[in-house]
């Protein structure tokens, strides 16, 4: 029996020209309060997702047709004029590269190749030299989180629910 009984996206967006749109910590933690905020105001779930410098990765559950597409036009919109209100860069262009992708995950096995592709996506960066692994059974669980950290390649964040390693 399938373990999937819900729809699943794999939701993705970079910075326009693949400029940054994450510079420092308090940026992070911006969208992070962006994205909560949407959360909030829309019936979605967010299972896991990857944060870097020009892009960012999510795997979200709409539990609603049209929900995650008007959370991530929220999400982008807002995140979007507050960093250009934080940097004062209002009329400078885009922010990011354009409207977001997403692509439906269709089976079990795909569920798994996509919640790893995300967790790994900072180590295939070279943002880190290693994953963390926690928790039983080879899944990884909670923070992965170099915010603050002295990587010369930058920084990222993911948040990993049962993330088969």
């Amino acid at each position: 029996m399938p373990l999937l009984q819900d729809i699943f996206d794999h939701a993705l967006d970079r910075g326009h020209q693949r400029d940054a749109i994450l510079h420092k910590d308090g940026d992070y933690e911006a969208f992070e309060r962006v994205l909560n905020e949407g959360l909030q105001k829309f019936p979605v779930d967010l299972l896991t997702y990857c944060w870097l410098p020009n892009h960012w990765h999510m795997v979200l559950n709409p539990r609603e047709n049209g929900a995650m597409g008007r959370l991530l036009y929220w999400v982008t919109m807002t995140h979007t004029a507050r960093h250009h209100a934080h940097y004062h860069t209002a009329g400078n262009g885009h922010l990011y590269q354009g409207r977001y992708k997403s692509f439906p995950i269709q089976t079990d096995e795909h569920f798994f190749v996509v919640m790893r592709y995300v967790e790994r996506n900072a180590l295939a960066a070279g943002l880190v030299e290693k994953r963390r692994t926690g928790g039983s059974e080879g899944y990884s669980t909670g923070w992965v989180d170099t915010v603050g950290s002295s990587s010369p390649n930058g920084r990222y964040r993911v948040f990993l629910i049962g993330s088969k390693g």
